[in-house]
């Protein structure tokens, strides 16, 4: 029995939930989903999914809960924890100094070193949209993935893995390599607005065309699988992140 937690502290958990239990039944996978909320039910987890929602109500109600934000940011940057991370959970996976965006300054976790991210890029509430996309490495790959954006982040721009206070530059020059699984038409591409005294620095064009990527254990997606009916990425997440085989 493997089980997965949801961080369950704003956003849409319960639909990363659902579709964890549909993957469950459809599949056969051999999974307990919980939800965490605490230090204690963080570590009972095997894996750890992020929802889509507000980050920085995450991150303050996870500041609010003894302990949890120095202990969830440990999990995150452990290579050996599954961890996906959609929409807003990306957000909190990218760089500790890689969030760019939005109206006030905002740290990401570390999850995936290099990874910068610029909040909001696909635009407000109203300019939401759904894209069938290729998305590598799913079941019946050639079935397109109705990709939900609502309110999205974008991956602003990759650099050179460094080393977290956790690790050490041998450590991180042996991360896995970074697997681009999604990637957008030109056409889809948001703009990003050159801001003078951004620490990001200029947007890369090629990294923001990615939607979806995998480095080891570490998932990353802008959109909501959660909220499309398609089971594909959550059992995903669990064949290729946290190395499990369906049962049936």
């Amino acid at each position: 029995m493997v089980r997965i937690g949801v961080l369950a502290l704003q956003g849409a958990f319960l639909e990363h939930a659902n579709a964890m239990r549909q993957v469950k039944s459809t599949y056969g996978y051999d999974i307990d989903v919980i939800f965490v909320k605490t230090v204690e039910e963080l570590r009972q987890c095997n894996g750890l999914i992020i929802p889509g929602g507000e980050s920085t109500v995450m991150l303050n109600q996870a500041r609010n809960s003894p302990g949890l934000m120095p202990e969830l940011q440990s999990y995150l940057q452990d290579p050996s924890k599954p961890v996906y991370g959609s929409c807003a959970g990306m957000i909190l996976m990218a760089s500790e100094d890689g969030v760019g965006g939005g109206k006030k300054p905002q740290k990401g976790l570390g999850a995936l070193q290099g990874m910068n991210v610029w909040r909001n890029a696909y635009g407000a509430q109203n300019e939401s949209f759904e894209a069938n996309i290729p998305f590598q490495g799913l079941l019946n790959p050639d079935i397109p993935f109705p990709a939900i954006f609502i309110r999205a982040p974008a991956i602003h721009s990759l650099v050179p893995s460094t080393p977290t206070p956790s690790s050490n530059a041998s450590t991180a020059s042996k991360l896995p390599a970074r697997e681009d699984l999604c990637v957008l038409p030109p056409s889809l591409v948001p703009h990003i607005p050159e801001i003078a005294d951004s620490p990001l620095g200029p947007a890369d064009t090629e990294a923001m065309r990615i939607v979806a990527m995998k480095q080891g254990k570490k998932l990353v997606t802008s959109f909501h699988p959660e909220l499309s009916g398609d089971l594909r990425v959550h059992e995903f997440f669990l064949r290729e992140c946290c190395g499990m085989e369906a049962d049936v």
